[in-house]
């Protein structure tokens, strides 16, 4: 069976899934070079098939998703859109009373009244040209965010609550089939049946097809609001094929997180990440356990009736409404660093971003955000005793994933003995996670066992022909000199060992945010002046951490405290030896790992070659990109950004580029 996923919303992306096995994912920003682009055309979808090889007329099936009130945009209906099909034969499928109703939601599209109120919304900047033109005219859907909605997910339930919540007659097939609904996929001449997934579904579904447990209980969260039941996520549970939604968590931590982040100026594309760097700088002198829970709890927060310290304010855009734990948290915050003499002109000042102000209220939130996904999953382990299902494996899903100290809390803290996390678990994973679901839970097609490595689940971008990277030497000729050695990866040891700067590119792009060795900038570890000096390569801000990559069967002589193996950077260990590694040590003592073995190729060989020279068997490696953009896609993109930084060396699919001195930046 062969199932093509589309993912419209933000990090737009469209995998092909071949029985069960996910062949490509096609992450729309690294063709337009906007991040988290919105929307699909017909070129990304034939992109993906073509490298699949095969043709429209090879799917079976089809599954949509979007990013919670993201409408669905179609630049030309007649060569990309959908229509609803409640009377096709697959309608089947979709078991949910009166599912037929999300349908017909009126709801007016975010991205659309955000263009049409001339607001400076982030989403605006996430739209390439061609959806910009007729933005206002063109044809769409409106975003389709509640599905399967029974009376019981409509209660104002607090987290504590939670554990009491009845969910032994969950394992049925509403629970398990009403999160999607009948679609017919257009796709120039072709007509193809298909499934609508909900999103959390989708983000669910991922995660756990991507493993080889047989069952395993699966949280996702992210930074959407609980407005209704389940936009902020849900608790659900896998076993073999089947995939069922246990019960909303109504968690708002995610917002919270983010919205601290924009209130610090870290950005709204990239603030969650930079908060997560920004947090080791501080301690949690706000922390306090009564501000653990859910969106509902937070009308309950304690709200203290003190003034605000003076010249303090808290923005228009939080309000007690809406935002109930943000805003009571943040009044707290400010009220406690008042008492203890606080300086707050730093506030915000990202120039100034280490003042204890910024990263004493980064460092709480961080603390507070860790203990409310710690209570979650610990309430999640005895609602899967309460259904009869116990299971010792938690899958966490949605862009909260991407937060490792979390992820390494509830792996060192939580009763689950096996915590996985995998590399597309934010929105751009939603195409495969969408296909995944139509292919084993829909249609109950066998699932294959997994490698559970970087080459099956994370290097599924692109490759690039010889002739293509030809093209493109050819092209930046006049601006780089290219040279073919017998062992590339020898070379570049030697090069990092001489403590070179190093961009490799080799092979599939990555597919998710973090660079894992396929479009990686790599360093020695050993030099404390890289931590600096890479992020002004990169125009980053000098305290942002970098992450390391190690081998293997080293990595528990190196690191402790995360998952071994932990190959999508997306646990946190503690260093060792930091003395040893001081370019790849935050300053808590804390690095972000990626472990490798021989399966991982050429980027393994670099790494096994350094060791031979250093005897480290550790790299600094973080991703090839410049500021602001997204993770380098193609031959092209790597070049330019080669000429156009301080870089010293690429590597493109085996061959060195130097810089001729006339295009050198410095």
């Amino acid at each position: 069976m062969i199932v093509l996923g589309i993912h419209f919303g933000h990090d737009a992306s469209v995998s092909v899934v071949r029985d069960g096995r996910v062949v490509n994912c096609i992450e729309r920003e690294r063709l337009t070079r906007a991040k988290h682009a919105i929307g699909i055309t017909k070129e990304e979808i034939n992109i993906a098939l073509q490298d699949a090889g095969i043709t429209a007329d090879d799917v079976d099936y089809c599954a949509v998703t979007s990013t919670q009130r993201i409408e669905y945009l179609f630049i030309d209906p007649d060569d990309l859109s959908f229509e609803f099909a409640f009377d096709a034969p697959h309608a089947a499928y979709c078991r949910a009373p009166g599912i037929d109703a999300a349908a017909k939601s009126t709801a007016k599209g975010y991205v659309k009244e955000t263009v049409r109120t001339g607001r400076d919304h982030p989403y605006v900047k996430r739209l390439s040209s061609d959806f910009r033109a007729n933005l206002l005219d063109m044809p769409d859907i409106p975003a389709i965010d509640d599905f399967f909605l029974p009376d019981l997910w409509l209660n104002k339930t607090g987290l504590e609550d939670l554990a009491a919540m009845p969910v032994d007659d969950v394992l049925n097939d509403e629970h398990r089939l009403g999160m999607q609904l009948p679609i017919k996929l257009r796709l120039e001449s072709r007509v193809i049946p298909g499934f609508l997934v909900a999103h959390h579904f989708a983000h669910a579904a991922y995660a756990f097809y991507s493993t080889n447990f047989y069952s395993a209980a699966i949280l996702s969260h992210d930074g959407s609001m609980p407005e209704t039941a389940y936009w902020g996520g849900m608790f659900y549970y896998g076993e073999e094929n089947k995939l069922y939604a246990v019960a909303p968590h109504y968690l708002s931590a995610g917002n919270l997180y983010e919205r601290v982040a924009f209130l610090l100026n870290l950005g709204f594309d990239t603030g969650a990440g930079k908060l997560m760097g920004l947090a080791p700088w501080g301690k949690p002198t706000f922390f306090d356990p009564a501000f653990v829970g859910n969106w509902h709890d937070g009308f309950s927060a304690p709200l203290s009736e003190d003034p605000l310290p003076d010249g303090v304010r808290i923005p228009d855009w939080i309000h007690d409404d809406r935002h109930p734990l943000l805003y009571r948290w943040l009044r707290h915050c400010f009220i406690q660093a008042g008492r203890l003499g606080y300086d707050f002109g730093p506030l915000g000042n990202t120039d100034l971003a280490l003042a204890p102000i910024n990263t004493d209220l980064a460092a709480s939130t961080q603390k507070l955000l860790e203990e409310v996904l710690l209570r979650a999953v610990e309430i999640q382990y005895d609602l899967q005793a309460a259904m009869s299902r116990p299971t010792e494996n938690l899958c966490l899903t949605g862009g909260v994933a991407l937060n490792c100290p979390a992820n390494s809390a509830i792996f060192n803290r939580s009763r689950f003995r096996e915590v996985s996390a995998l590399p597309a678990v934010s929105d751009g994973g939603l195409s495969i996670g969408g296909a995944l679901a139509v292919c084993h839970n829909v249609f109950n097609e066998p699932r294959p066992r997994r490698s559970m490595d970087a080459r099956e689940c994370a290097y599924l971008g692109r490759a690039y022909s010889d002739s293509v990277i030809a093209d493109a030497l050819e092209k930046f000729a006049a601006s780089v000199i290219v040279e073919t050695p017998p062992n590339a990866a020898a070379v570049a040891a030697t090069d990092l060992a001489r403590n070179e700067v190093v961009a490799w590119f080799d092979g599939r792009s990555e597919t998710g945010p973090r660079a894992l060795g396929h479009r990686s900038i790599l360093a020695h570890p050993g030099i404390k002046e890289n931590w600096e000096r890479v992020n002004r390569i990169k125009g980053r801000e000098l305290w942002r951490p970098f992450a390391p990559v190690v081998q293997e069967d080293q990595a528990q002589d190196y690191f402790e405290g995360a998952p071994i193996p932990s190959p999508f950077m997306l646990f946190t260990a503690m260093v060792r030896d930091p003395e040893k590694l001081p370019a790849i040590t935050h300053v808590d003592g804390s690095s972000r790992i990626q472990t490798v073995t021989a399966s991982d190729g050429e980027y393994f060989r670099v790494l096994e070659e350094f060791y031979s020279r250093t005897g480290v068997p550790v790299l600094m490696n973080t991703s090839l990109n410049g500021p602001g953009e997204p993770i380098v896609e193609t031959a092209d993109d790597a070049i330019r950004l080669f000429i156009s930084s301080d870089l010293d060396v690429l590597y493109l699919n085996g061959r060195r580029l130097t810089k001729r001195i006339s295009c050198s930046p410095k």
